[in-house]
């Protein structure tokens, strides 16, 4: 079993089959970002070259839901208002299905997280 299948082992089939969805719009929008998967924080990060200076976004499945942080969220442009959180910086967005948020506007945020770090 590797580690993303860890990760999602027990979840609910719903949240798995979110988070997957959600993985392939990430990797989509972000092709040459580094995925990597953090049992302990029970999360799966996007960053160029791997490293916390270079995180784009994370996925972290829940009991009912996925949560999609975006580390510089707070500086992104929401003009659909998908963003939740009051942090200096991060920002996340509540993903019950692929149904319940508009795909295209969250694209949208990953594309400009991604911007960001260049």
């Amino acid at each position: 079993m590797d580690e993303l299948e860890q990760l999602l082992d027990g979840n609910d089939t719903g949240v798995v089959e979110t988070l997957l969805a959600l993985r392939k719009l990430v990797i989509g929008v972000c092709p040459d970002a580094t995925e990597t998967v953090h049992l302990g924080w029970k999360a799966v990060s996007y960053s160029r070259g791997g490293v916390m200076k270079g995180a784009i976004c994370g996925l972290g499945p829940l009991a009912n839901r996925v949560n999609v942080q975006l580390n510089q969220g707070a500086l992104l442009d929401d003009p659909s208002g998908l963003l939740e959180g009051t942090g200096k910086k991060m920002r996340h967005v509540k993903v019950s299905s692929m149904e319940s948020v508009d795909a295209e506007a969250l694209r949208d945020l990953v594309r400009q997280a991604s911007a960001l770090i260049g």
